[in-house]
């Protein structure tokens, strides 16, 4: 069922024909309903009488995803959701997806819920439904010893890395090569590290200019001690620590999508003491930077 925003109106479970279909692609994409709400039970429904084609075929036409947009939280898109106009909402496998414009850019914004595998899910569902231009990851993260970055400092990806993905020896930890298996081949066979397009790269930090640009590395169990964080952050000479990127580097890299991935530190990576901590502060400089690559044409 979708629901307009604006006049309350509401509409049916599911189409019933063929011509009902087009009809729906058609209103939606032209903007007759653009305030409406699309309700999982709705979209459940349209895949019961035409299936996965048909929720395919709805989304084409819409016309999503010029700009992808991913965080691992609803606050962390907040700032950005409320510069969204044209606002089309949609619940897909239990994730909303805000499709609109931001400064007369089309772009999908969708909270992928933390951690790897949480991101690679979501981005999996859109990747197989629509091919966006490209794909901005935004977010919050901790700041490496040796960083030369402070809280609220705003860091551009250089490379991610997969920081806990590896073999614990005697010797100490190793990477996947040491398993032999990458995790990824397309040109190349892919271990922890996924380089990100230079050109892109450079056209991000010409927009962000104070950014610091570094590797990020990614895991799933965060650096909760001073050796820790020392010891990743030496170890794939890192700039910051979050628990997303690598998974939607890995995925952009399969798909063959641009990945540009932007952060604001909220803490320094050491002995845990949630009191040093600024979320706030981060979050706020983390989606004024994503605002302005959005704003500035990257």
């Amino acid at each position: 069922m979708w629901r307009s925003e604006g006049s309350g109106r509401t509409g049916s479970r599911a189409v019933r024909s063929h011509g009902d279909l087009h009809s729906w692609k058609k209103r939606l994409a032209g903007g007759v309903f653009s305030g409406c709400v699309v309700y999982g039970r709705w979209w459940v429904g349209l895949e019961e009488v035409y299936g996965r084609r048909a929720q395919r075929l709805l989304i084409e036409g819409l016309g999503m995803g010029e700009i992808l947009v991913l965080s691992a939280t609803s606050f962390e898109q907040q700032v950005l959701q409320e510069r969204v106009e044209d606002v089309v909402r949609q619940v897909v496998v239990g994730r909303e997806w805000v499709r609109g414009k931001i400064a007369g850019r089309e772009v999908l914004l969708v909270k992928t819920g933390i951690g790897a595998v949480n991101t690679a899910h979501a981005l999996t569902c859109v990747l197989q439904a629509v091919r966006p231009d490209w794909v901005l990851q935004l977010g919050i993260g901790g700041a490496y010893p040796g960083s030369g970055l402070a809280i609220g400092d705003v860091a551009l990806a250089s490379e991610e890395c997969y920081g806990d993905l590896g073999v614990r020896t005697g010797e100490g930890w190793q990477g996947a090569e040491l398993i032999g298996i990458p995790v990824l081949e397309k040109g190349e066979r892919y271990f922890n590290r996924f380089p990100l397009d230079r050109e892109w790269l450079q056209k991000a930090a010409s927009i962000l200019p104070d950014a610091k640009v570094g590797a990020f590395v990614t895991v799933q169990e965060c650096s909760g001690t001073d050796a820790l964080g020392i010891e990743r952050g030496e170890r794939f000479a890192a700039v910051c620590e979050n628990m997303e990127g690598a998974a939607a580097a890995h995925l952009c890299a399969l798909y063959e999508v641009p990945f540009v991935e932007v952060r604001a530190m909220s803490n320094r990576v050491e002995a845990r003491n949630r009191d040093t901590w600024d979320l706030p502060l981060a979050l706020g400089e983390a989606q004024a930077a994503a605002t302005r690559l959005l704003e500035e044409g990257l």
